[in-house]
């Protein structure tokens, strides 16, 4: 009986180191199983915020003014002005990718009281204020900006301060409509 007690013994021990052995194995896989979610989670995480992320400094920048205007009219000031230019005699081209204005001033009539800006290349802004939007050129507000059938008005008369009356209103047609 000795013998078989052992045996038995022996029979039980196995049973007990198997149950263990399943358990320790179960609670790797169990733990593993996990891990590799955790890992599956956290590269999954990692490559969203990494693909999310943008560089604006790389996205050309736009804004309302971008591209090449000519100067078609430029109207009011003390003395009532009321001028029509041809196309391309003086342009403002704006180039929001780095603030800059660029005005080729061709103009040649010597009668004309304002012709805008002279030629050359000048910093420019664009100031939101109670959803109206003006133009700041060298740190100095220039004008209000609206658009009329795809026309762009600058109205001095309209600044973010208030409204004036002495102000010279500049009509520009865009060179993608010519």
């Amino acid at each position: 009986m000795n013998c078989q007690a052992a045996v038995i013994l022996h029979r039980s021990d196995e049973v007990d180191i198997l149950k263990d052995v399943k358990a320790t194995f179960a609670s790797i896989y169990y733990l593993i199983q996990n891990l590799t979610v955790e890992k599956f989670i956290i590269t999954i995480l990692c490559f969203i915020t990494l693909t999310a992320c943008s560089n604006s400094d790389n996205e050309p920048k736009d804004d309302i003014l971008s591209g090449v205007w000519n100067v078609q009219n430029i109207s009011g000031g003390f003395v009532g002005m009321n001028q029509d230019f041809e196309e391309e005699t003086i342009t403002w081209t704006f180039n929001a990718s780095d603030s800059k204005l660029t005005v080729v001033n061709n103009n040649v009539l010597v009668d004309v009281i304002y012709d805008g800006l002279d030629s050359g290349s000048y910093p420019y802004s664009i100031i939101e204020v109670d959803d109206e939007n003006f133009l700041e050129i060298n740190g100095q507000e220039f004008a209000g900006i609206s658009f009329v059938n795809s026309q762009l008005l600058l109205d001095q008369n309209k600044m973010s301060t208030g409204t004036g009356a002495d102000g010279f209103v500049l009509l520009f047609n865009s060179e993608r409509d010519l």
